[in-house]
């Protein structure tokens, strides 16, 4: 009998990757060009590219090469980011600019159509973004910059509008941009006098429908008008008269270099030249003996230059005036107009600091150049000024357009005339004509006190009549309303007799006469004068693909532009829709019944599916609904309708109260909040229990609320609570959801307790968070940690695990420095709070690599084991971090002692607090959180670290369901805490094009690893002894309901935020049995629990065992009315396609098929 010899591993970290893990790396999270060019090689690189972008948050350089071998180093051992952290950090150049967050909450939908619709705006930005063409303008801390240099150069300020008080003003920039715009998806709108060039997509702001709102780039139509930022006609008095020169000098001066050489004895003179530089020659000769006295002036002011202005004649003998100053200091006076020295007409430019700064010196700029090179019409007062540039006069063209002017440009031909027996000869070039009298009369204040400017003063004519803004319905009405105080005489000079208020749009002419008869408009007449009417929209460009944007602060908007600046819109969620009112309620105000928060869901639902296909993150919705709402029973049955709601998961908000209600066999009472005017109305009596219960809800505004903050709720309807909860659970079995969120429990362990009311989570359940909250999240791969498996030694590297869990903890709170998010509340959320959630995955594989079976003592011990570890090290980290960088700003944040905090954390009574009292957050944090208490008892001396200086963050841990993430970089090892759903089995994937899902094959990790290291012939299944596995090879089908839960809590003592778990149970697993498992999750006090059971009548799943399509027939009627039957595993050809039977039903019974 002859020995087999194995070579047993030590670890296993060379497993090779399987076809599907590396195909979803490559689809998912592979950089690559807007050709599909790929730019991470391997797996490896994506790391190096992840660690970079991570490390270079760090401040100091040395730390950012050190953070970065130490971020790549937990990479490789496992560390794994979400998916936005792993598929978009480092990848602004190459992709189009999204977040490095998977996840957010929507902020609290209140119970009106104004913020339901304004929500479903929110979704749609936090799921998409714009962008504008690199040359057009923006204003910036650093002046008018084009959006490109704006973001190249990391400006820090943006030009941005507050839509509430009307108002422009600077707001910090967040977040620069970069990204990718077809040629077939760029536009231009054009307005009065600017345009703006940005991406399809992009939300505009513009006035319709008598409100200001965001509409996307290609819905604007003639009939809108955006809302516009113009200039004030005034300028810096300080600078006007440098800006005058810089004019002056460029429309009819000139600048030469002047070299000299000293004889030898003369050699102090030539040193001080050398030490002086170049030596400048300025002359100008102008008609106008007043300008040239200005020029002069300039010199004497600024550089103590005495030369004379003197009388001279041109070679035509016509009278002109010359100066002319030679100086080493006067010199530097060139840099006022860049220097454009020798010959220059053809190619003269604006001096870069007057078109930065319009606002502060253009107006003396322009008034110099008129004064030298312009002419004036004794007709109509107009203006004229002549270059031999057409670039020079399309930037006058521009500037003048920032303040809201009308400029044209006309191209000179070239000519001649005799003038005094002469020939003079016109080389042509273009003239820019300014026909605004009420401009050119504020311009003449910077002009020189010559000729020009008094014709200017003297031939002023109408002025505005062809600058046209949008008529606003609000004004329209104030004027309307002041028609009866007014004279025959006031009607027709202020246009009442022509019916001007009534047009669409109105000329600046009459918003003058208004606003000087009717100072009490000035406000709504200064919003009209921001409206200017869209003239021209054209499509598809033929301009370069990269575009810019920002993420601003505040306001989330920016103006942006050419020849004017227009306001522009910056780039899963979780919703609680138990906040709108039931259907059938009457409301007031429109007269009309209302159609319950299902019917808006609706409207969700769409949105999420229309964006994700366009192009967008393919994300889910998570919505949570309230136990006592009077349309619960339609919330938990939602999904029956095929097709409906399928962008949506759904979870109940469990409370306390209902489950006692469940154990009790009591009634339970659905209802909704009233305002005093239902309360009067309805006659209703408060102190009557039978019409109405007092709740603690988090929406109290327009509400009846009683001392303790609790809100009055009208009882509409009551239910025996077992009946309601047969109706969940029954649900829960046929269609595995609504999922079960026990509230009471999230908020009571909830690290922020003081300061938030947690109502929805994010789309998988791990992360309950607030309005705007954030889930950034993070696995650690603990497979990676297992030495010597599968053999009688195998064990943990505990060690290991603790310095890649401390590196880590670093690596997630670096990712909110680039966090991306679009709305500024999830930016203020985030950055105020710092929460993160770090988990890990592999559980499942892992335990059955150290020989243990998933639910037993052992295992159980571990995950406690494993979890605690993954707590205490993180808040260790957390506590350092904080002491390096500073803790979260909501721990150095002051709150006051309410009495809903003492009623519940009655021990700040003990330790002397009183109402009112101020109190920091670090302490309500770390000292009155029950999560925090709980670790005092284990770790008492960081827990006393972080009272005294406060946590870099308020949340470490969460555990994710990471399927993705898990089947790609992981190798298919166990989804987050779970076991293996099988160890070989399908995954159905959506693909690109495809109509329907697509099926692919999948081994667990474990069986991979135990055919690498111990026996490649082992299968799951066999009877072969060859083949066999050994009986800790569980899976998800083998493991009881019960154990599920226990796995879970074991975690959940130490995970301070949740976890996303599944407790898988066979299809004929019986319904009373199954009843129990949520009230055994109650009892063990979990945050919320999660079934699935397989059951092709009603949806195909994620997840599919071959057994179950074995085991399955789909049945299809076609055209002629023949059925034919397919097991779910047979391939079917239809529409051109491949598709197995069982992703064919389901695309075609739930509607989605051919729209991926």
């Amino acid at each position: 009998m002859s020995a087999q010899l194995h070579v047993i591993a030590n670890t296993v970290t060379e497993i090779p990757f399987q076809d599907a893990s590396m195909d979803i790396w490559d689809t998912k999270y592979r950089l690559k060009t807007k050709d599909g060019v790929a730019i991470d090689g391997s797996i490896d690189e994506t790391y190096q590219r992840v660690a970079r972008a991570l490390s270079e948050v760090e401040k100091d350089k040395n730390k950012q090469e050190q953070y970065y071998k130490e971020f790549l180093w937990a990479l490789r051992q496992g560390a794994i980011p979400a998916g936005r952290i792993v598929s978009n950090a480092g990848a602004l150049a190459h992709k189009p600019a999204t977040s490095t967050i998977n996840c957010t909450v929507s902020g609290t939908i209140a119970d009106s159509m104004d913020d339901i619709l304004a929500k479903v705006h929110e979704a749609g930005l936090t799921l998409k973004a714009g962008c504008v063409a690199p040359d057009t303008l923006v204003c910036t801390e650093h002046g008018y910059v084009t959006a490109e240099q704006a973001v190249t150069g990391k400006h820090q300020q943006i030009l941005s509008y507050d839509r509430e008080s009307r108002r422009f003003e600077m707001r910090p920039i967040l977040k620069h941009m970069i990204t990718l715009v077809p040629t077939d998806e760029n536009i231009e709108i054009g307005s009065h006098l600017g345009t703006l060039t940005t991406s399809i997509k992009h939300p505009v702001l513009v006035y319709r429908d008598n409100k200001l709102q965001y509409v996307r780039a290609d819905e604007i139509n003639l009939a809108d008008a955006l809302v516009h930022y113009q200039l004030p006609w005034t300028a810096d008095k300080k600078s006007a008269l440098k800006a005058w020169f810089a004019g002056a000098h460029l429309g009819d001066g000139s600048a030469y270099e002047k070299t000299m050489t000293y004889l030898p004895s003369r050699e102090q003179w030539q040193l001080k030249a050398n030490a002086y530089g170049k030596r400048l020659v300025f002359k100008i000769r102008a008609a106008e003996r007043e300008v040239v006295e200005r020029y002069a002036h300039f010199f004497q002011r600024f550089y103590d230059c005495q030369a004379q202005v003197v009388p001279a004649f041109t070679p035509n003998n016509t009278p002109v005036w010359d100066f002319t100053v030679a100086s080493f200091k006067a010199s530097a006076a060139s840099e006022l107009f860049d220097n454009q020295t020798g010959k220059k007409s053809h190619s003269l430019k604006v001096p870069q600091w007057i078109k930065q700064a319009p606002g502060h010196h253009f107006l003396p700029f322009l008034a110099g150049l008129i004064d030298t090179d312009g002419t004036i019409s004794t007709e109509r007062g107009s203006a004229t000024l002549g270059c031999q540039s057409g670039a020079f006069a399309n930037e006058i063209q521009g500037l003048l357009a920032l303040f809201g002017v009308h400029a044209a440009i006309t191209a000179r031909k070239e000519r001649s005339h005799e003038y005094n027996g002469n020939l003079i000869k016109d080389k042509g070039g273009y003239s820019v004509k300014i026909s605004d009298s009420e401009f050119l009369v504020k311009l003449s204040a910077f002009m020189a006190d010559s000729g020009k400017k008094n014709r200017i003063n003297d031939h002023q004519s109408q002025a505005g009549q062809y600058d046209h803004y949008l008529m606003s319905s609000n004004l329209r009405t104030a004027l309307e309303a002041c028609l009866p105080e007014l004279s025959r005489v006031e009607k027709q000079a202020l246009g009442f007799y022509h019916g001007m208020y009534k047009q669409a749009t109105v000329s600046r002419i009459y918003l003058n006469k208004w606003a000087e008869k009717f100072p009490h408009l000035v406000e709504p007449i200064n919003f009209v004068r921001q409206l200017r009417p869209v003239k021209t929209i054209k499509r598809n460009l033929a301009i370069g693909e990269t575009f810019y944007d920002f993420t601003v602060d505040k306001h989330n908007n920016y103006l942006a532009g050419n020849n004017g600046l227009t306001v522009i819109h910056n780039c899963g969620i979780g919703y609680e829709f138990s906040t709108l009112r039931p259907k059938d309620a009457y409301v007031s105000g429109a007269g009309a019944y209302t159609s319950g928060p299902l019917s808006f869901m609706d409207i969700y639902d769409k949105m999420c599916f229309t964006v994700s296909s366009a192009g967008g993150r393919r994300g889910a919705q998570m919505a949570t609904f309230d136990i006592g709402h009077p349309d619960v029973v339609e919330f938990i049955r939602a999904k029956r309708e095929n097709g409906r709601l399928r962008q949506f998961n759904l979870s109940l908000l469990i409370t306390t109260e209902f489950m006692q209600a469940v154990k009790s066999d009591l009634p339970w009472p659905l209802s909704f909040p009233v305002t005093e005017k239902e309360v009067k109305v309805d006659k209703l009596d408060l102190s009557d229990s039978k019409q109405i219960i007092w709740r603690e809800l988090p929406l109290k505004d327009g509400y009846v609320v009683n001392n303790d903050g609790l809100v009055a709720c009208k009882i509409s309807k009551t239910i025996p609570a077992r009946r309601l909860w047969d109706i969940i659970m029954s649900s829960t079995y046929d269609y595995a959801e609504p999922g079960f969120i026990l509230i009471d429990k999230v908020n009571e362990m909830n690290n922020n307790w003081f300061c938030e009311k947690i109502r929805a989570t994010n789309p998988c359940g791990e992360q309950p968070l607030p309005p705007y909250g954030s889930c950034l999240l993070g696995s650690i791969n603990l497979t990676r940690f297992v030495k010597k498996p599968f053999i009688h030694d195998a064990h943990f590297d505990w060690d290991t695990y603790r310095k890649a869990i401390r590196i880590f903890t670093r690596m997630l709170d670096n990712v909110v420095e680039i966090n991306g998010l679009p709305l500024p509340q999830q930016r203020e959320e985030i950055i105020g709070k710092r929460r993160h959630g770090m988990g890990y995955l592999g559980l499942g594989s892992t335990v059955t690599m150290l020989g243990m079976k998933y639910g037993d003592a052992r295992s159980l011990q571990f995950t406690e084991e494993v979890t605690k570890i993954l707590a205490v090290e993180g808040w260790k980290a957390g506590l350092s971090l904080a002491k390096e960088k500073g803790p979260a700003p909501i721990m150095e944040q002051l709150f006051t002692v309410t009495g809903e905090m003492l009623h519940k954390r009655p021990e700040m009574i003990a330790d002397g607090y009183k109402i009112g009292d101020p109190i920091p957050g670090k302490l309500l944090h770390a000292k009155y959180s029950r999560y925090m208490q709980q670790l005092a008892k284990e770790e008492p001396a960081l827990v006393a670290g972080l009272m005294e200086i406060g946590a870099r963050f308020t949340h470490h841990s969460s555990i994710a369901p990471t399927g993705t993430i898990s089947l790609s970089l992981a190798n298919n090892a166990s989804n987050g805490i779970e076991p293996s759903f099988a160890h070989h089995y399908s995954r159905n994937v959506i693909r690109a094009g495809k109509k329907s899902k697509e099926k692919i094959d999948v081994f667990s990790f474990e069986l991979l690893a135990y055919r690498e290291m111990i026996n490649p012939n082992a299968m799951p299944y066999s009877e072969d002894p060859e083949q066999k596995l050994p009986d800790y090879f569980i899976a998800a089908d083998d493991v009881t309901p019960k154990q599920h839960v226990d796995v879970q809590a074991a975690a959940q003592k130490w995970i301070d935020s949740s976890i996303s778990k599944t407790a898988n149970v066979p299809t004929d697993f019986p319904y009373e049995e199954f009843k129990s498992i949520y009230e055994y999750a109650y009892d063990k006090g979990l945050k919320g629990c999660t079934t699935f059971r397989f059951n092709p009548e009603v949806f195909q799943g994620v997840l599919v065992k071959e057994s179950d399509l074995e085991n399955t027939t789909y049945q299809f009627t076609l055209e002629d009315g023949h059925v034919v039957e397919y097991k779910g595993n047979e391939e079917v050809e239809y529409d051109g396609e491949i598709h197995s039977a069982a992703n064919l039903f389901d695309a075609l019974k739930e509607g989605y098929y051919g729209k991926f």
